[in-house]
Formats: C-alpha cells, structure tokens, sequence
C-alpha cells in the first residue's frame, strides 16, 4: 500500500509541475481502447530460476488532463509458474514527450506507465514502465512489476495495438 501511494504521489507531482497545455493533437478529450500482449521473466534475484511470464491486457483509458494524463484500466490474464491468473487494476499513463514529424503532425510519444495489478495467488503487482506510442495505433513498452506480497520481480516487454476508432476532426473549410 506504501508502495502505491508513493507512484502516485510521484505522478501527480510530475503533473503538477508541468500542467500546461499542448498544441499536440496526442491525449485528447475522451476514450482510447488497447489490447497489449506482453512476455518477460519473473525473478527473486537470489534463489531459484527466473520463470517465463506473459500476459494479455484489455487496456481501456480517458483522458484526464488534456495533452497530458489518462486514467484507465488493465484487466485481462497473466499466465506465470504454468497456471493463468486472472489479472485487472487501475492505471495511469503520464506523457513526457512528443516526437513532432513537422510543423503540423506528430509521429510518437513517450509516455510513463504506472499501474496496480490484483492478480490471484498473492501475485499483486505494483508496476512502473515506459511506452512509446507509435502513429496513435502501436504501442511498445518496457515495463518492471513488484509482486510485494511473495517478494518478486517481474520485468516485461509488450506491444499493443489501439482498437479504439480514432475521431476525426470537424475542419470548418471541409463543411
């Protein structure tokens, strides 16, 4: 509980400190959906061997703070030590860059990842990560799990793919 108190006190640090509107199109008003797959390992750094993790995560969030901060949800399923445990908890994704292909557009942005997962057998994980969204359709991400309960680290890398329509914009010269 320490734990996820002190991510989000970070956040909203960080979103206080640079709250200031963009004139980026990224993080509008409103819904996005993703389903992302991710793989890695899972490691007590001491005893035993690392095991394979992976999982599959429906991803819905909105906006909360235009052109910088979502809120959203993780649920989906874990598979980890041969068994698949249902997965879901909140998240919040925090923009720290755009990467602009012009005057006019934009081609990623980086973001920050954190999210608190329950998953079952004591498997509760708190978690921090980058990701780089790509054309607002791809997602790549690296991302490093507490499981605090059975002393555990767990370090993915997923893709995701945005399945959310994109919406598009009224122009007046259009109508």
């Amino acid at each position: 509980m320490k734990n996820i108190i002190f991510l989000l006190l970070v956040i909203l640090t960080i979103v206080n400190s640079d709250a200031r509107a963009q004139t980026d199109p990224e993080f509008r008003k409103g819904y996005i959906f993703h389903l992302q797959l991710q793989q890695g390992i899972q490691t007590n750094f001491h005893k035993g061997s690392d095991s394979y993790v992976a999982s599959l995560l429906a991803m819905p969030e909105f906006t909360v703070v235009p052109s910088k901060l979502r809120l959203g949800a993780a649920t989906g399923f874990y598979f980890s030590n041969k068994k698949l445990l249902l997965a879901g908890g909140p998240l919040l994704t925090y923009k720290l860059k755009t990467f602009q292909a012009g005057q006019m557009a934009s081609f990623a942005n980086l973001n920050l990842r954190a999210e608190h997962l329950w998953l079952a057998e004591k498997n509760n994980l708190v978690g921090l990560g980058m990701q780089l969204d790509l054309l607002n359709k791809l997602r790549l991400s690296f991302m490093a799990h507490r499981a605090y309960l059975i002393n555990q680290w767990w370090f993915e890398t997923g893709i995701g793919l945005r399945l959310s329509k994109i919406k598009k914009d009224k122009e007046p010269f259009n109508e």
